[in-house]
């Protein structure tokens, strides 16, 4: 295989857990369906990580190149299908499957070396400008990682002034393409606003009949609660082809939820897939 076509297998990114970025040893590998052609699917974990389900444990995206130069004993299972759960025995010495089955046998990964590694992380910027203005980093976060938060307060929204927040990922940052692609999201999201929550008030309505705790009332509408709700933030995903959301944030104002927030999640095509209150 060329350096051509083993720098792309690298290249794509995979899921590290926060503690394993901290140098805790790998206790687990899994395999997801990949999102895009940048992702490879692959997530790894610590044996405290394990504990928990994967949606609670904090992660990273990095690349793979930069995961596998540190540890190379998941090589061989790289090309390993989707589904794959592989466990780190407790003497280090080798992977057994999660379920018990046998260990697969997939075909080798293209060769390594830390000569192929990808450049893709760069170095992201103290401050992000678009045509909505300049956005600097969230308060409370870390000036370094693989990803980065970035805000703007009092951004005209279709009447309202709103807190834009993005995040972005150093593995597949262009200063160009990401300013693009964010001001295309905020576009969409501004024309599109009242059709998207329209499509998300059956979800709304589970959510607060999840979430509503009086018994003998009937909890109020999706409806009444978005128009008596104020729209404080709208949270943007500013990677182009990730399997990260958008989110749409709306405060209870009217206090028919006891003064919520309601946090609406958007997919890549904008399609509404999740509502929840915090709390």
């Amino acid at each position: 295989m060329s350096k051509g076509a083993n720098t792309q297998f690298y290249s794509r990114t995979c899921f590290v857990s926060m503690l394993m970025l901290d140098e805790e040893p790998i206790g687990r590998m899994t395999r997801t369906e990949p999102t895009s052609k940048k992702c490879s699917g692959w997530c790894f974990f610590t044996y405290e990580d394990t504990q928990h389900s994967d949606s609670e444990v904090p992660a990273e995206r990095v690349p793979l190149s930069e995961f596998v130069s540190q540890h190379p004993e998941v090589l061989p299972y790289l090309n390993a299908p989707v589904g794959t759960d592989l466990l780190l025995t407790r003497d280090g010495r080798g992977f057994v499957c999660a379920d018990g089955s046998a260990l697969p046998t997939p075909p080798p990964p293209p060769a390594f070396s830390k000569s192929i590694q990808t450049p893709s992380i760069v170095e992201l910027p103290e401050r992000l400008r678009c045509s909505m203005g300049e956005l600097e980093i969230s308060p409370g976060e870390k000036s370094g990682g693989s990803s980065r938060c970035f805000s703007l307060k009092d951004v005209p929204f279709n009447g309202q002034n709103v807190e834009l927040v993005v995040k972005v990922d150093a593995a597949h940052f262009d200063s160009a393409a990401t300013t693009r692609h964010i001001e295309h999201v905020w576009q969409t999201l501004k024309d599109r606003y009242t059709e998207l929550l329209h499509q998300a008030t059956p979800l709304i309505d589970e959510a607060i009949r999840d979430f509503w705790g009086i018994p003998d009332e009937a909890p109020p509408a999706a409806t009444e609660l978005l128009e008596s709700g104020e729209l404080r933030s709208i949270f943007i995903n500013g990677t182009p082809e990730s399997d990260s959301t958008h989110h749409i944030h709306v405060f209870d104002r009217g206090d028919l939820i006891g003064g919520h927030d309601l946090f609406i999640e958007l997919d890549d095509t904008f399609a509404p897939v999740e509502a929840r209150f915090d709390g």
